[in-house]
């Protein structure tokens, strides 16, 4: 995840641990289903945001489904597909920043 720390309109993502402050937690569910005969691949990202311990905001599922060829560099490609996940959480992150920021001991609880 380093690789994605900034993606643009300045939206910082770090692992979630107790001695980071947030101004939200996302929740990742990801499920990848490859079809080697049809070279597609199928995935769904399944994420919560939350603004605190108590409030859950937004939840959702995105859905990607890509022609590729999964023997040749498939780090790369798997990379950009969590890299088109996180481009589409961007648009849906509110663009109001919460009053106090998320302690990361909230982390243990998802």
């Amino acid at each position: 995840m380093k690789r994605y720390q900034q993606i643009e309109n300045k939206v910082f993502y770090s692992q979630c641990s107790k001695s980071n402050l947030s101004d939200f937690i996302i929740n990742f569910e990801p499920s990848f289903f490859y079809n080697p005969l049809m070279q597609t691949m199928y995935a769904d990202l399944n994420y919560y945001i939350f603004d605190d311990e108590n409030g859950e905001i937004d939840r959702g599922k995105i859905s990607i489904k890509k022609q590729m060829y999964l023997l040749v560099q498939h780090e790369t490609q798997l990379e950009n597909l969590y890299l088109e996940f996180l481009t589409k959480i961007n648009e849906k992150i509110p663009k109001i920043k919460p009053d106090n920021d998320i302690k990361g001991g909230f982390c243990k609880l998802l």
